[in-house]
Formats: structure tokens, sequence, C-alpha cells
């Protein structure tokens, strides 16, 4: 019977083989006393674990900072705002100082015109509305990818708000029914005129410069023929291109 030994670099004996009378291999793994344990490595040292747990402390904070509304935010996700092209031209360095100082006075002006008319309407001399139109909406409006491919329909909502009761009105539309023209935007803001503002005061309108929505000669037509046929002062103020505050 033969013996052999396989030891490593360090002259450990870390096995035997022994070969019986027919020739085969047997194999003990039987360690020697004298051969130190091997130490179980750690998933994580100690300041690993530290580090976790801190990061962990510091979301919750977080979250409950959130939660409790201590940013004026009640998101994480901060909001968008629009920026006109004059503006981001500037940070571009695209528009001169000069343009960008008249772009400002415009701005400030169109909101103190906007503040001096909203304290007359609230003081009951004047109506004062400003309209505008949301964003299109689909419909239905649902998060599955195969409905991403078909056919939606097109849904319109024009905004009608008054600055002094702060009564608002939608009218609201699809595709089928009528399109983006300027001659179903006179016809909502005519309807709103005739059912909802007196008609012993003068009118103000505040919009933006939309062409096909509040910039053209249909609404002006229509809004001249109702003055005329109601007998009362309608002024259209539009705002000049820019991030103005509308009110909607």
């Amino acid at each position: 019977m033969e013996i052999t030994h396989f030891t490593t670099n360090d002259s450990q004996t870390i096995g035997v083989v022994e070969l019986d009378e027919s020739g085969l291999e047997t194999i003990d793994n039987e360690v020697p006393e004298n051969k130190p344990k091997r130490r179980k490595h750690a998933t994580c040292t100690e300041w690993q674990r530290n580090i976790t747990k801190e990061k962990r402390m510091r979301g919750r904070e977080l979250f409950r900072i959130f939660q409790k509304g201590k940013t004026g935010y009640d998101s994480i996700t901060k909001p968008k705002k629009d920026r006109c092209d004059v503006c981001c031209g500037y940070e571009t360095k695209n528009v001169t100082e000069e343009v960008y100082k008249k772009h400002i006075e415009k701005k400030k002006a169109a909101r103190l015109e906007k503040e001096a008319d909203k304290k007359l309407a609230i003081d009951g001399k004047i109506t004062v509305l400003t309209v505008d139109l949301q964003s299109m909406k689909v419909c239905p409006k649902v998060q599955a990818s195969a409905v991403y491919y078909k056919t939606k329909l097109c849904c319109y909502n024009f905004t009608v708000y008054n600055l002094a009761t702060h009564e608002v009105t939608c009218y609201w539309w699809h595709e089928c029914e009528g399109e983006l023209q300027a001659s179903n935007f006179a016809s909502c803001l005519v309807d709103y005129i005739q059912e909802k503002v007196p008609k012993t005061i003068p009118l103000v309108i505040f919009s933006d410069g939309c062409t096909a929505q509040n910039r053209n000669s249909i609404m002006a037509n229509a809004l001249l023929d109702l003055a005329m046929k109601e007998n009362i002062v309608i002024t259209q103020k539009i705002f000049e291109k820019g991030p103005y505050p509308n009110g909607v």
C-alpha cells in the first residue's frame, strides 16, 4: 500500500490519498489539529455598517421634510417654469443686454398693469377676465404601452377666470366637435360675456399673444360686435411674448 502526501507551499498537509489493493483512491480530508482554522470573511466591516445606517437615517429625515411641506413643494421634483426665448437667449449670450433690459421692463409693466386692474375689479369698478388654453389632452389617458400606437381623441380646454370673484369656467370639446380655430375661441368668450359678465361696468380681458387664439381679426370683430350690441366697453390687453402671469 502506497501513501502519497499533498502539501501546500508552507509544507502543511491538506489531504492524504491512499491506494488500496484494487488500485482505487481513497481521500482523507481530515485537517490536522495543528492547522489554524480559516476565519470567515465578514460581509461588511463595522465602518461600512455605520455609513449604511447614516445614509438610511438621512433618507428618512429628508422624506419627513418633504412630507411636512417645509420646502414649499409637494414633491421632490422641482416644478418646471416656462422660459421665453429672450431670457434663454440672454443666458446663452445670444441676446444683448439692452434687449434683455427692455424685455424685463415690459414684463414688470405688464404685471403692474394687471395688478392695477385687479384692484379696480375688487372695488367693483370694472370686470377683469383672464383667458388661456390648456395644453392638449388625449383620451383615453392610460399608461399601457399597447395604446401608445393607437389613435387617440384630442381634447381641448379653454379656460376663463374672473380675477375678482375667483370663478372659473372651462369650455371643453374634442376634435370631432371643433378644431383650434379663432372662431371657436371667440364663440366661447362671447358666450361667457353674455351669460356671466355684468353689462353696467367696463370689461378688461387679459390674454397671451397667440395669433390663432387671441390676436386675430375674428376675435376682435366678435368683441366689437358684442360691445355694440350690449353697449359696454370691452378692452382686450395682450401680453408681450414672455413668461407673464396670466392668472388662469
